[in-house]
């Protein structure tokens, strides 16, 4: 999005409070100054912050702090986000890294193998499906709003058929890494 605020703009002193999980906030761009490319706004209604990815939010043609140009200066309602472009991770259990999406100029925000944000996810009776509706198989959610799957392959094979001249030995595979 380009805009005057950007990826998130938290404001207002109603009520209640706003948690933010399993969101990616990637590639806004702001031209206000007074605004954050990332998330600003007011902490008054933020309590927590939990699995985001904040990375490539530009402000007037360059990076600056994810979050920023707001009163949002607690790292404790932080917990287990990836602060990309080299920016220092602010809270308990976040990273800086490199979130390696698919094709983030395309739009896919899906997460790559060997991606930091894999399994960094805070574990909590909050986690449900992704935006595609997938669950979390291996008991360690990932950090954003995709959750990396892994492809399967299945194999039918007669013994002996492949790998082994002798039909009782069985059947094996070799499979090449990557």
């Amino acid at each position: 999005a380009t805009a005057q605020c950007g990826g998130i703009y938290n404001a207002g002193n109603g009520p209640g409070s706003l948690t933010i999980r399993h969101c990616t906030i990637a590639d806004n761009k702001v031209l206000y100054n007074g605004s954050s490319a990332g998330l600003g706004g007011s902490t008054v209604r933020l309590s927590a912050v939990e699995s985001c990815i904040f990375t490539d939010n530009l402000k007037n043609t360059k990076t600056e702090p994810q979050v920023a140009n707001c009163s949002i200066t607690s790292a404790t309602i932080f917990k287990n986000c990836l602060f990309g472009n080299g920016e220092t991770a602010q809270g308990e259990g976040s990273i800086s890294g490199d979130a390696k999406f698919v094709s983030s100029e395309n739009g896919d925000y899906h997460l790559q193998a060997g991606s930091d944000a894999i399994d960094k996810g805070l574990v909590s009776e909050f986690v449900t499906p992704d935006l595609e509706d997938y669950l979390i198989m291996d008991g360690k959610p990932d950090i954003g709003c995709y959750e990396r799957q892994v492809p399967s392959i299945t194999v039918t094979a007669e013994p002996g058929e492949w790998g082994h001249p002798d039909p009782d030995y069985g059947t094996y595979l070799n499979f090449p890494e990557g």
